[in-house]
Parts: structure tokens; C-alpha cells; sequence
């Protein structure tokens, strides 16, 4: 046999006609355009929310607190507090913020920055009217920008809990030290949950996902039972890798979440979902610079442990950071990320050095591939193939990230959730599929290399190969008939 293409398990991806492609490309795009229409139309709103004006006043222009018209309370009075109960909230709202805009005097002055100190203290309220402190009687400073030609001052959370047990809470808001009178005006209060349907729809919707990548795994493994694990192309073995980090991604641990109350299930969810992004991120870094090579070059320490540091290095920040916030956030419901940015600047920054470096080191590889390319036909379909791919699919999710970045969060609905979803497992699953072996492979029988070799190049025969051509030959020959030795036994 003659090249790589010969020597190694031969995959759909090798085989598959023009048509092939364009049926599972076909398929892809329509996959995730449904799911682009599902969410949009069908999709419900992420957020509800309920808005109250600490004044209260009949005329919602007024700039003058007047006990006349205004039924609420003015929060300039030293004396003064606000108060509200939301009701009929359960598991399935998920988590509850209290958010506060102050309505800027200067509207049309000057931009301006304060400081403001403001009381909080909340308590969640069984059915049976017991009261359990959630925030007891604390004190926090909120930064607030007031921009000039604006009616309102930039928003800022003053409560976020995490996951409800109870079905009403209670809130209770003042302002420490205000400014002199007729400098604070009205400020409004928005309360935001997360809507039991969007709950039920994004439940729905990973399970679907979890059972079809089921599926997918059953497959692939099933389909590459009969060769040996050094028979598998380095796209095989690590697409086996994605494929169970996806079922992690797709949050078997959801239901938990919602039902068991802690923050230990929240955090585990982020987590899976943080370490499909690393293999992610490995996975691309691997392929295009493990698959210009030979599988017997490919060695732990100079090939695989560099990537492992490096992408756990990144794996290890973004859990830092997540493990960070969701203890802050856990221990103290008035926590703000926001006020606490100098926690985080240092381990951002060096996060943004380290992905910076990723890009260039992908580039880099991905330069030398396609260079080495050109005289191997099988590596440049292979190449090809998974460099197009995913190119597209990171396109594609930029665009998606960069239409979440123009619409608020609290404006969307349950398309941005199952476009994103959609479009992780489908890219596996593409791979799933190219990556079979073809009808025509079979086990080598003394396990043939999976590396590349040049079209035309020459070399010693294989172990393999010559155990072949001397067993064509023992065949050929004409048979001769043997008597059996004093020391056989017939049976």
C-alpha cells in the first residue's frame, strides 16, 4: 500500500460523494435556522419584570415630591423608607433581582458621578407567614452615572438571589445621608424574575439535546468497537473526547438546579459548561496541529502537555472567576460585581493575555497545516474540511454574540438559549458523522499507522503488509497433502 490514505482507517469523510456533503450541509442549515425560528417565535420572554416608583405620583412628569398627588414616599427624607412584596414566585422563577434607577436632576446639565449609601434589608415569607432574614439590615455603597440628556441615571442591582424557596419576599429600601432637598428625585424600582416558561422551554430543550447526543455516542462507539484504539485518526479520538464533554455542556444537572436549594448545583452547571469551552478550545488547537502528523510522533510530553498547561491555565481562570462570584453572590445577596472590580481585574487581564496568545498559537498551526498540505491529497481533505467547518460555525456564533450584545438581556427571549445550544451540538455531531469509518474499512490487522505520508513517497513495508502479501502468496500456491506425524493427534 502507498500513502496514508491506504494505511489508515478510511471515514465518511474520505468516501462520502459531492452530494453526501451537500445533503449534511443542507441538513445542518436548516437544523439551525429552525432553531433561529422556534426560538423567535415560540420562544419565551427570559425576564418578567414589575416596576414601582418610589413617589408614586399621578403625574409621572412631576419634578416636585407633593403629598397631594404623590401616594409613595420620598427617599430624600432621612426618614423615609420604601417598601414591597413580591408574590407567587416559586422554583421555576429561578432567581430574583431588585434593581434601582435614580432619575437625574441634571438632565439637561452636565454628566456627573456619585456615590450613594442605601439601607437594605429583605426577608422571605412562608406560607404560613413566617419571616426568615435574606438580607439583614445592611448598608452598601452603589456607584451611579448620571449622563447628561438623559432622563435617568445608568441602573444598578441592589439584591440578586440566586434561587427561590419561598413563594413572597419582602423588601424594604432607604437612603442614608441624601442630598439636600430637591436634589434626589424619584427612583424606581424594578423587580425580575425569570419566567417559568422560559424555565420549562430551556429544560425541554437540553433534554432534547442530552438524548440525541446519547445517541450520537452509542453510534460512534458501536461503529468503531471492531478497531483498536491506535487505529483511530487523531480526529476519531478526539471527537470521542467532544462528545462526552457536549453531554456535559447540555447540563444533565439543570433539574438540580431548580429543585435542590444550594449553590452547589449552580456552580457545577457552570462549570460543565466552562470545560466543554476548554476541550473546545483544545480540541481546535489539537487538530490543526496534531493532523499534519504522524500518530507515532505524536508524544505525551512534547505534542499534548504543552496544550494541557496552556488550555488548563485558561480553564483554571474562568473557574477562579466563576467560583469567585457565585461564592460573593451565595454569602451575601447584596453583592455587587460591579463595586468589586478590583477583585477581578488582575485575573481578567491575565485571561485576555492568555486567549491572545491562543489565537496566535491556532493561526500559527493552523499556517503550517495547510503549507504541509499541498502534497497530501488525504491531509488536505481532511484539512479542508475542518478548517472550513469550523471557520463558519465561529462566524456564525460571533454574529450570534454580537446580535446578544445589541439587545438587553432582559429584553430576549428563549432564541438566543436554543441558538446557542443548537449550534454546539450540531458542530459535534457534523463531526460524528464525518468522522465514521466508511463501509469499506476494515481492522488492520497489525494495527496500520494513521499518519500522512506524500503521494509517491517510498519506504520500508510494514509488518502488516508483509504478512499480507506472504498469506496472498501461501494462498496461490497449489495445495499439498500432508500426513499427520506420530506426534499429532486426530480427532
Amino acid at each position: 500500500m502507498e500513502g496514508a490514505e491506504q494505511r489508515s482507517m478510511s471515514m465518511w469523510l474520505q468516501t462520502m460523494p459531492k452530494k453526501g456533503f451537500i445533503i449534511n450541509f443542507s441538513i445542518f442549515i436548516l437544523l439551525f435556522a429552525a432553531s433561529i425560528i422556534v426560538g423567535a417565535i415560540w420562544g419565551p420572554p427570559v425576564w418578567t419584570k414589575a416596576e414601582f416608583s418610589a413617589w408614586n405620583c399621578t403625574n409621572s412628569s412631576q419634578t416636585v415630591f407633593d403629598p397631594t398627588t404623590c401616594s409613595g414616599v420620598n427617599l430624600a427624607d432621612n426618614t423615609s423608607e420604601f417598601s414591597t412584596v413580591i408574590s407567587n414566585v416559586n422554583r421555576l422563577n429561578q432567581q430574583l433581582r431588585l434593581q434601582l434607577t435614580i432619575e437625574n436632576i441634571w438632565f439637561d446639565g452636565i454628566s456627573t458621578d456619585l456615590n450613594f449609601h442605601i439601607r437594605i434589608l429583605a426577608r422571605k415569607i412562608n406560607y404560613d407567614l413566617t419571616q426568615w432574614d435574606v438580607v439583614t439590615d445592611q448598608v452598601r455603597k452603589r456607584p451611579v452615572t448620571c449622563d447628561k440628556d438623559t432622563l435617568w441615571c445608568d441602573p444598578f442591582y441592589l439584591i440578586q438571589i440566586p434561587f427561590l424557596e419561598y413563594n413572597d419576599y419582602d423588601f424594604h429600601v432607604s437612603v442614608i445621608d441624601p442630598p439636600q432637598s430637591g436634589w434626589m428625585r424619584d427612583i424606581r424600582f424594578t423587580l425580575s424574575f425569570v419566567t417559568a416558561g422560559n424555565t420549562l422551554f430551556e429544560l425541554w430543550w437540553r433534554f432534547v439535546f442530552l438524548v440525541c447526543t446519547c445517541v450520537f455516542v452509542v453510534v460512534f462507539a458501536v461503529q468503531l468497537r471492531k478497531f483498536r484504539w491506535a487505529e483511530w485518526s487523531i480526529e476519531q479520538k478526539w471527537t470521542a473526547v467532544l462528545l462526552f464533554a457536549l453531554l456535559g455542556y447540555n447540563d444533565p444537572v439543570f433539574p438540580l438546579a431548580i429543585l435542590v436549594q444550594g449553590w452547589f448545583p449552580i456552580f457545577l452547571s457552570e462549570v460543565l459548561m466552562a470545560t466543554f469551552v476548554a476541550l473546545l478550545f483544545f480540541f481546535w488547537l489539537v487538530m490543526f496541529d496534531g493532523i499534519r502528523k504522524e500518530t507515532t510522533s505524536i508524544t505525551f510530553t512534547k505534542f499534548y502537555l504543552p496544550k494541557i498547561v496552556f488550555i488548563g491555565v485558561c480553564w483554571a481562570l474562568v473557574i477562579a472567576l466563576l467560583t469567585w462570584a457565585r461564592v460573593q453572590q451565595v454569602d451575601n445577596y447584596s453583592y455587587d460585581a460591579v463595586t468589586q472590580l478590583s477583585g477581578y481585574l488582575f485575573l481578567a487581564v491575565i485571561l485576555l493575555l492568555v486567549v491572545i496568545c491562543y489565537v496566535m498559537w491556532v493561526v500559527f498551526c493552523l499556517f503550517r497545516a495547510c503549507v504541509e498540505s499541498r502534497g497530501l491529497n488525504y491531509l488536505g481533505t481532511r484539512l479542508r474540511f475542518f478548517g472550513i467547518y469550523t471557520l463558519i460555525c465561529m462566524i456564525v456564533v460571533i454574529i450570534g454574540f454580537s446580535v446578544s450584545f445589541l439587545t438587553p438581556y432582559s429584553n430576549s427571549n428563549g432564541a438566543r438559549f436554543l441558538t446557542m445550544i443548537t449550534m454546539a451540538n450540531l458542530y459535534v455531531w457534523v463531526l460524528t458523522v464525518m468522522y465514521l469509518p466508511s463501509k469499506d474499512a476494515k481492522p488492520a490487522l497489525w494495527g496500520a499507522r494513521t499518519g500522512m505520508k506524500r503521494i509517491g513517497e517510498e519506504g520500508d513495508t510494514s509488518l502488516a503488509e508483509e504478512h499480507h502479501e506472504s498469506s496472498e502468496t501461501t494462498d496461490s500456491a497449489p495445495a499439498t497433502e500432508t500426513k499427520p506425524t506420530d506426534s499429532a493427534v486426530v480427532h
